[in-house]
């Protein structure tokens, strides 16, 4: 399953079957220079989270920042603190879909790793 969604300008293509997203400008199709490093990871997670529950980025958005348009925003270039960012890593990884395959390249937080260790 592939998904392309529009939004400020980049190309967003999201295929939940390889667990790969591109983002693109719509007219240049490089990598827009607005995309600050850290949200790449976050919206990643977000496509493809989105595309597995099969909901609006703007309700996941909404769900994880009470803000519907924050996750939009990062592909303009916002920036988050080093705090949302925890925290939104943290919050995929307790709430990633299961029977979801976690993106390679994107590291998951220790914490999940030594809650699993804890309950075998």
């Amino acid at each position: 399953m592939i998904i392309k969604i529009e939004i400020n300008g980049a190309c967003v293509t999201a295929s939940g079957d390889n667990l790969s997203v591109v983002i693109t400008e719509q007219t240049t199709g490089a990598v827009p220079s607005s995309l600050r490093p850290d949200a790449f990871p976050i919206l990643t997670l977000a496509y493809i989270f989105c595309s597995k529950q099969k909901i609006a980025v703007s309700t996941l958005s909404t769900t994880m920042f009470n803000d519907g348009k924050r996750i939009e925003r990062l592909l303009s270039g916002l920036g988050i603190t080093v705090q949302t960012y925890n925290d939104a890593m943290r919050w995929f990884s307790t709430n990633w879909p299961d029977g979801a395959a976690w993106p390679h390249d994107v590291p998951r937080p220790r914490e999940f790793f030594a809650k699993r260790e804890a309950e075998v």
